[in-house]
This record gives C-alpha cells, structure tokens and sequence, in this order.
C-alpha cells in the first residue's frame, strides 16, 4: 500500500478509508491491531511530508487500548 501511495495517493487514502471503517466490525483484537500497523505504514511517507490526509489516517489509526 505504501508504493501505492507514492505513485497514486488518492487510491491509497481512498483504501484506507475504507479499511478505517471496517475496523469497527472487526471482533479479534490481533486482526485491529495488524490493520492499524497497515494503515499507519501504508501512509507514512506522505505523513512525512505533512500531507493533511496521511496525517488524518495515522491519528486514526493510532493504537487505541482494545
């Protein structure tokens, strides 16, 4: 997801939007976890560039206690 990013962003916030979303339903603490680490990875290079949208998806997707 992160060399999507580089390339085509908007299709990567896009995705991790909706992966955002699905975090809700997800029942095994394991699975929220692994899909927060994707997501704060999958944009961390625009993150780094202080892209207003990176920035919004790694703070939410940041570790919440489960």
């Amino acid at each position: 997801m992160a060399d999507i990013a580089k390339d085509h962003p908007e299709v990567a916030y896009e995705v991790c939007h909706k992966w955002l979303s699905e975090i809700d339903d997800m029942q095994k603490p394991e699975q929220i976890k692994n899909r927060r680490w994707v997501l704060r990875h999958a944009v961390r290079l625009p993150a780094k560039k202080e892209v207003p949208e990176a920035l919004a998806i790694r703070k939410a997707a940041a570790d919440r206690k489960i």
